[in-house]
């Protein structure tokens, strides 16, 4: 039995980041502006999140606009709203859209037709900035005080997938629970994929303080109805009524039972037992955070009786987060110097230094959760050391380049 447990930082949910909007500002004689955007638009289509390190092939249906306001006490003539995004300087997408005018008083909703994913760059971790702004003939000419900016990024590695985007706030508290039960969110593929853990935000109450025993698990339902089911490594966790992010890790991310496609409907979560063996006072509440407020999660979960065999749909939010591992197909190879050699990081799990043995001159690159490089080596030899000791636990993924091959390896870290 293996415990691993990752802090994460309060509200972490998947937002808008970086977000400078000036509305209303004084320019000139001007106290307040005369036509303003009351509130930027920049959302998803349904079966999707937000913006903050979404998964590339989660932003096909977002959507761009604004709510505009007219202040003034004279129409406002030739309302223009103009979308520009770019990526480190460039601008790679630069739309306008005019809706004629805008009464007295009143607010129109302004949305660009087309969609933004065929300006996608690649599947590589890349920050967008978005800038949207509006102007109308004699009441705003420019926009000084009329737009919003703010920033976005997209991962090709590691996130979670929702299945609706409903927002809700609440935990689910479920005390008494029979062993064996599950609690789970829905997730959805576009891509071939492979899955490696989930995180989920836990406190356990426990009346004579017994571990509770978590096993991560995806329920696949197939086109007939049929469920099937994958499950990982089994996990202890003690007392915690303040509530903590814990990681929970499956065996073996090469292995085709853990290859998941478009077209199933999937459930990842967690099955429990109190080893206890009595429920008496036993309590676990998914999705509060130690002050008591629950992030912005979707509401829609499950919830399986394993004593009834039923499944339960849950109003609340359970703060499961699936983490994959790949985007674009589920090919999994190894670097092969030569026919006998591959690549291979040893020890894994790790306390801090970990080896890399089977490449030559290659270069590794080591990024955390979020995509963010967080150490690199060029020309490293047939046996590599490298050093995560001052980082904080938890899975971290290695990329290894040799002679125009890349491979990418998942190692745990466990202080």
């Amino acid at each position: 039995m293996k415990s691993s447990k990752s802090e994460c930082a309060k509200n972490n949910s998947f937002s808008l980041s970086k977000v400078n909007m000036e509305i209303g500002t004084q320019n000139g004689s001007k106290e307040v502006s005369d036509l303003v955007l009351v509130r930027p638009l920049i959302d998803f289509l349904p079966d999707s999140g937000f913006l903050s390190n979404q998964p590339i092939d989660q932003l096909s249906d977002l959507i761009i606009g604004a709510r505009v306001k007219n202040n003034s006490e004279e129409v406002a003539e030739n309302v223009t709203l103009s979308v520009e995004i770019t990526v480190e300087g460039t601008s790679i997408y630069d739309e306008t859209i005019n809706i004629g005018a805008i009464t007295p008083g009143s607010s129109e909703y302004l949305f660009l037709p087309e969609s933004f994913d065929g300006y996608l760059t690649g599947y590589d971790d890349i920050t967008y900035t978005l800038n949207i702004s509006v102007i109308s003939d004699l009441i705003e000419s420019d926009t000084e005080n009329n737009h919003f900016s703010t920033t976005f990024s997209t991962s090709g590695n590691t996130f979670s997938r929702w299945l609706v985007n409903d927002y809700f706030v609440g935990s689910t508290n479920i005390p008494g629970a029979e062993p064996g039960d599950f609690i789970g969110v829905p997730f959805f593929f576009n891509h071939n994929d492979k899955i490696y853990g989930l995180r989920a935000f836990i406190k356990i109450t426990n009346g004579d303080s017994h571990p509770v025993t978590f096993i991560p698990t995806v329920y696949q339902v197939g086109g007939n109805g049929e469920v099937f089911s994958s499950t990982g490594t089994e996990y202890d966790l003690g007392i915690d009524p303040e509530g903590s992010w814990y990681t929970f890790i499956f065996d073996d991310i090469t292995g085709s039972d853990l290859c998941f496609g478009d077209g199933y409907t999937y459930y990842a979560g967690l099955i429990y037992y109190f080893t206890n063996g009595s429920i008496t006072g036993d309590t676990i509440m998914f999705g509060a955070d130690s002050s008591g407020s629950p992030h912005n999660y979707p509401k829609e979960s499950i919830y399986h009786s394993s004593a009834e065999d039923i499944w339960y749909p849950l109003n609340c939010t359970p703060l499961i987060e699936l983490l994959t591992s790949e985007i674009d197909d589920c090919v999994w190879t190894d670097i092969s110097v030569d026919t006998e050699v591959i690549v291979s990081i040893c020890p894994n799990p790790t306390t801090g230094q970990f080896n890399i043995t089977g490449i030559e001159n290659a270069t590794i690159k080591v990024f955390n959760l979020l995509g963010r490089q967080v150490m690199q080596e060029k020309n490293a030899g047939e046996q590599t050391v490298l050093d995560l000791s001052g980082f904080e636990n938890g899975v971290y993924f290695v990329q290894i380049e040799s002679e125009g091959d890349v491979v990418t390896k998942k190692v745990v870290l466990s202080k």
